[in-house]
C-alpha cells in the first residue's frame, strides 16, 4: 500500500485523533462528496447501518455496516496512489487494516474487508445480480477483478465471516438511497464507541494544511 507524501510536502502537519474522533473527522471533511453514487458517503453509511439494524443484525455488523467504506475516505485523506472519482478499488483492504489497528473486533472488521469480495461472488453466482448494481458499482467491479474463479469462490464461502460479509454486501447495495438520513452522526459514533475495547488508544495520524501567518 502507497503512503501518503504528507511527510515529505512542505505546508502538511501531522496530527494524531483518537479512532472515533478521527472516523468522525473524515466524515465531516469527506462525508459529503458522492463517489459517483446518488447519495453521499455519509448516507450511503447510515442507510446501510439502519437496514442492518432493522434485519436484526449484532451491534458488531451494523456498526460494519456504517464503517464499511471507510476506506475511501482514509485513501483520500492519506491522497493514496489509486484514487479517484470513485475513491479507491482496494478501500476493503484500506480501512479494515485501519480499523483492525484502532482495536475494532473482528466481527466488524473482517465483514468490512471481504464486502468487495462479496459482491465478487454474487457477481459470479447470481444470475440478476449485476443487473442490479449502481453504475458506480458496476463500473468498481470490473477494476476490482470482476467474475470469481470456482476456487476462489471455495475460499469465499468458507470463510467464516462470508455470512455476514453477503449481508453487508446487500445492505451496501440498497442502502444508495438519494437525500435520506438515518440518525445523526453523534448515534452511528457510540455505536462505533461501544464496539472498541477500553484499552484501544491507538491513533490516527490526520493530515491538515499549515497555514502560515
Amino acid at each position: 500500500m502507497q503512503t501518503r507524501e504528507a511527510h515529505s510536502k512542505p505546508g502538511l502537519v501531522i496530527k494524531p485523533v483518537r479512532p472515533v474522533a478521527a472516523i468522525r473527522n473524515l466524515l465531516e471533511q469527506y462525508g459529503a462528496l458522492t463517489l459517483g453514487e446518488r447519495c453521499t458517503q455519509y448516507q450511503h453509511g447510515a442507510q446501510c447501518a439502519a437496514l442492518a439494524q432493522a434485519a436484526g443484525a449484532s451491534e458488531a455488523l451494523i456498526g460494519a455496516a456504517f464503517l464499511h467504506d471507510i476506506g475511501h475516505l482514509i485513501a483520500l485523506d492519506r491522497r493514496l496512489l489509486g484514487t479517484n472519482r470513485l475513491g479507491h478499488r482496494d478501500h476493503a483492504v484500506i480501512g479494515a487494516s485501519q480499523l483492525r489497528r484502532w482495536g475494532f473486533p473482528p466481527e466488524v472488521v473482517e465483514p468490512i474487508a471481504l464486502h468487495v469480495e462479496a459482491k465478487r461472488y454474487l457477481a459470479s453466482t447470481a444470475t440478476d445480480y449485476r443487473a442490479k448494481l449502481s453504475a458506480a458499482s458496476a463500473d468498481t467491479l470490473q477494476q476490482q477483478g470482476m467474475q470469481m474463479s470456482d476456487a476462489q469462490q471455495y475460499a469465499f464461502i468458507t470463510n467464516p465471516f462470508s455470512e455476514d460479509a453477503l449481508a453487508l454486501r446487500h445492505w451496501d447495495d440498497a442502502g444508495k438511497q438519494a437525500d435520506i438520513d438515518c440518525r445523526n452522526l453523534a448515534h452511528w459514533l457510540q455505536v462505533c464507541e461501544r464496539l472498541l475495547p477500553p484499552s484501544s488508544n491507538q491513533t490516527y495520524e490526520e493530515q491538515h494544511e499549515r497555514t502560515f501567518a
